[in-house]
């Protein structure tokens, strides 16, 4: 997260993954197919691989699209 009131609120991969009650490693995947890419990449302290971070707001409307388990999206 960001530490400036005016900036987004910005979600790790293993926070989007318990907002939608999925396994972290299929984060980048699901939000791929719901249509979001990541805000930025950050390193952690400055070092390592980059890890993406995810607009909060972003991810929780795409999560209220969703349909639920077992729904005929078919029929809509």
């Amino acid at each position: 997260m960001t530490s400036t009131p005016d900036a987004p609120e910005l979600w790790t991969a293993a926070q989007v993954a318990a907002h939608l009650g999925i396994a972290p490693s299929g984060v980048a995947t699901a939000l791929r197919r719901l249509g979001i890419s990541p805000a930025e990449y950050t390193r952690l302290n400055g070092r390592g691989q980059p890890r993406a971070q995810y607009r909060a707001a972003v991810v929780r409307a795409a999560a209220a699209r969703r349909p639920g388990q077992g729904a005929r999206t078919d029929l809509s």
